[in-house]
């Protein structure tokens, strides 16, 4: 319905499930609802691919084929890391020319990024945050099990056991926040 109303140019899709949906839902709008003269372009960036989690055997079959089937289903894959893209052109039946290599890139200071200064500061200010002569380990992540926040949470256990002093701070929210916070 959205597609139909909107008549999109393209459909950009991220996460393996909003980009499997979406893809299904841009595929049929292509086939059977699309304005004439129109042919919106079905776009897919792969932040990680879904079939890499830690889960059983036939799980990560499962899932393989689901994404080969989202790749089929769009024009273009965008991938944000080496590995990934290079498994996207592992992919039977595809032209290498389907996936696109985009690396996210971090400005150098300076550009738009706080000084390490003028980061501890505005966290001094904003969410009164002390800091000391410690390791300050920090994370903005949707809180979901394939983030790895148990991880970070257990290393930082680690760390404090074996007498470092350091402190974490987690910056989002998601399905597994009572856990973190519990963890914690």
């Amino acid at each position: 319905r959205i597609f139909r109303e909107e008549k999109p140019d393209i459909i950009h899709l991220n996460s393996s499930k909003a980009g499997g949906l979406g893809a299904a839902a841009g595929t049929l709008y292509k086939l059977f609802f699309k304005p004439k003269g129109k042919n919106p372009k079905i776009i897919f960036t792969v932040h990680g691919w879904a079939f890499n989690e830690p889960r059983g055997q036939l799980a990560r079959a499962v899932i393989y084929s689901l994404q080969w089937l989202n790749a089929a289903m769009c024009d273009r894959v965008i991938l944000i890391s080496k590995s990934d893209y290079r498994e996207g052109l592992s992919m039977p039946f595809f032209q290498k020319t389907k996936f696109a290599l985009i690396p996210l890139g971090i400005r150098p200071p300076g550009e738009g990024m706080l000084t390490k200064q003028a980061a501890r500061k505005k966290m001094r200010d904003d969410f009164k945050i002390s800091f000391g002569e410690h390791p300050v380990i920090a994370t903005i992540a949707e809180f979901t099990e394939n983030k790895g926040l148990a991880y970070l949470l257990e290393a930082v256990g680690k760390l404090k056991t074996s007498g470092l002093n350091c402190m974490a701070i987690f910056i989002g929210n998601g399905e597994r926040e009572a856990e973190v916070k519990r963890r914690a």
